[in-house]
């Protein structure tokens, strides 16, 4: 059963440009250590940056919370099974929050273009 879906678009610049204001506590906000390794090792930072931004906010869309109740970015990460499938994983009070659900799918979708990257989320779980 589908209990969310969520999309986001993120403007790429818009994102540089918070970084070249508030450096690297900005990137602390939004990734986790291991994010922030995988994308200090991408040709296109800012780039790696922004889908992973726009897969958290299509997330809590998805799960109808926003940033709120406890849900903070860093709870959230993006990860890729062998073959490169991006998905999410979750940790802290964000996991807690998403065990009422039982076992629960994540499906995620990452793009990215010159100026944008965009992110859409599905979140399933077994019907009861």
């Amino acid at each position: 059963m589908i209990i969310g879906i969520g999309t986001d678009i993120v403007k790429i610049e818009r994102l540089r440009q918070s970084v070249d204001r508030f450096g690297l506590r900005f990137v602390e906000k939004i990734l986790t250590p291991q994010e922030k390794e995988q994308c200090d090792h991408r040709a296109d930072f800012i780039g790696c940056l922004a889908k992973r931004f726009a897969a958290k906010e299509a997330f809590v869309k998805a799960l109808g919370t926003g940033m709120a109740q406890g849900v903070w970015f860093t709870d959230i990460q993006v990860i890729h099974n062998d073959l490169g499938r991006p998905s999410l994983g979750f940790s802290g009070e964000t996991q807690q929050k998403l065990a009422r659900f039982g076992p629960l799918h994540v499906h995620l979708s990452l793009s990215d273009e010159k100026e944008f990257a965009v992110a859409f989320v599905i979140l399933e779980t077994q019907s009861h």
